[in-house]
């Protein structure tokens, strides 16, 4: 609850609420500059300069971005609806056991029904990041006013409520890793553990930044960024699909 403008003021007071939200403030930017240099360190150097050093191949950089941008929207996403259902449900530990819940059970039915559907074909490709994007912004929008109106609700009506809210998203976000493996694998099936890499650290990365942003510029802020996120993928569908083609005309 400090503001960043107030962090001046805030060394001042050596106790009370202030003080508190002092030290939150301070670890958390501690743990974001320390999450920033892990990510450089263990993925960034060591993906440049082996790519340097081996001289084969230059990196995927469209692999690169597709995997970071789907590891931080979704990340961004997720902790924006546990924000929303902490005050819908009272409890953040309420708003993480459903969400948890409903998120990984609606992502795997997504990334399992992701293999049934031409997802690399038109118009497929470009359809989903604009759903994603879409049906992003519309949570946040539909959360607002679910929050609203059943805030006096029984708690279960407003778990299965959180339910009902959250699975089509989810749903939607699962179709995105498995659909960028199958891009990337057409080029250089040996660079795809780099992109779990990249996917899986940025997720942590932006798992810090989400709670600054929602601190300092709102919780709607995350959905606004993982909205982005996800059509930005459409600047990099193009280029992935037409490696794809190419792959399998050889």
């Amino acid at each position: 609850m400090l503001r960043l403008n107030h962090l001046d003021a805030a060394r001042n007071n050596e106790m009370g609420i202030v003080s508190g939200n002092l030290t939150a403030s301070l670890t958390l930017v501690g743990l974001i500059f320390s999450l920033l240099v892990i990510t450089v360190i263990t993925i960034v150097i060591p993906l440049v300069y082996g790519s340097r050093v081996s001289g084969k191949r230059k990196i995927y950089w469209k692999g690169v971005f597709y995997f970071s941008l789907i590891g931080a929207g979704f990340m961004m996403t997720e902790i924006g609806l546990m924000q929303r259902l902490s005050v819908f449900l009272g409890h953040p530990v309420y708003a993480l056991g459903i969400l948890l819940f409903t998120i990984i059970l609606s992502c795997g039915i997504g990334s399992f029904t992701s293999e049934k559907l031409p997802v690399t074909s038109s118009p497929w490709k470009y359809l989903l990041p604009a759903i994603a994007a879409i049906l992003i912004l519309s949570t946040n929008f539909i959360l607002d006013i679910i929050i609203s109106g059943m805030i006096t609700s029984p708690m279960m009506s407003k778990i299965i409520a959180s339910i009902i809210i959250i699975f089509p998203l989810g749903f939607v976000l699962g179709f995105f890793f498995p659909t960028g493996m199958k891009y990337v694998r057409s080029r250089s099936p040996e660079e795809t553990p780099w992109f779990w890499a990249l996917n899986g650290i940025f997720g942590v990365l932006f798992s810090a930044l989400a709670v600054f942003f929602s601190i300092y510029f709102g919780i709607s802020t995350n959905f606004y960024l993982a909205s982005i996120c996800y059509a930005g993928l459409l600047l990099l569908i193009k280029g992935l699909s037409s490696q794809l083609v190419t792959s399998n005309k050889q």
